[in-house]
């Protein structure tokens, strides 16, 4: 898997592949988790699910885009091979205050 690039430039192991792979996973976990807890709808927890992949890989994209330009390839060791916390949290920067506002005021 994983042989068409989406942006080899920036981040060159992401693929369309992957990022279907991520889709299908998410429209499956949020399925099963808004089957188990009432609390919120399954359109909606669908909807979002369809939503935070495209936001996770947008964060991705942007952390990789600055780390490129600063010439950094790591932003630290948390996590060996991982390129570091900011790695692990890109794909909040764009989902997290895009969610809070679809929660919020849609």
């Amino acid at each position: 898997f994983g042989k068409r690039k989406i942006f080899p430039s920036i981040s060159p192991k992401k693929s369309w592949e992957g990022f279907l792979g991520g889709l299908i996973f998410t429209l499956i976990a949020s399925y099963i988790t808004t089957s188990i807890f009432f609390e919120i709808e399954i359109s909606k927890g669908m909807i979002i699910s369809l939503f935070i992949p495209f936001t996770a890989t947008l964060g991705d994209f942007t952390e990789s885009y600055y780390k490129r330009q600063a010439g950094v390839k790591d932003s630290g060791n948390f996590i060996p091979g991982h390129g570091g916390m900011l790695d692990r949290m890109d794909a909040f920067l764009f989902t997290i205050p895009l969610l809070y506002i679809y929660l919020t005021f849609l």
